[in-house]
């Protein structure tokens, strides 16, 4: 009995081709990926990272609407033969991604705080206060 090849990594530039609508011939090859994926033909795994970046390709260089790129984003997570690691809290991000102007790496990070159980976090970027963290300052974590 033959076994099914391991899971392949699928990196940004291949996602980011299957969205676009390119004639040319590695478009087409991603597309059909694609859709070989979705119906389970294949098996691929990828990082929040490579999402993280597929986001923020999408606002800044295609200046994609906040909507399109979160109904993306789940549309990914939803296939069953992508595997994304920590998937639970990629789903998360993407919510919080939707719901508010945060960026996505940010809406990600304040989900992995709240799995730690934790509710605060060291940094200037105010947008974590819109995702219901407390900000603290460096300077507030050795003042006396």
């Amino acid at each position: 009995m033959t076994q099914p090849p391991a899971p392949v990594f699928l990196d940004t530039n291949v996602i980011l081709r299957t969205l676009d609508d390119g004639d040319d011939q590695a478009s087409q090859d991603c597309r059909s990926l694609m859709r070989r994926l979705v119906a389970g033909d294949l098996a691929c795994w990828t990082t929040h990272r490579v999402l993280a970046e597929l986001a923020w390709t999408l606002r800044s260089l295609f200046r994609a609407p906040r909507e399109r790129i979160a109904a993306a984003l789940i549309d990914l997570v939803d296939i069953e033969s992508l595997q994304i690691e920590r998937k639970d809290m990629v789903r998360e991000a993407i919510q919080s991604y939707a719901a508010t102007s945060v960026d996505f790496i940010d809406a990600y990070n304040a989900a992995a705080v709240r799995r730690r159980g934790q509710a605060s976090l060291c940094s200037y970027d105010r947008d974590f206060e819109r995702l219901g963290l407390e900000r603290i300052e460096p300077a507030a974590l050795f003042q006396e």
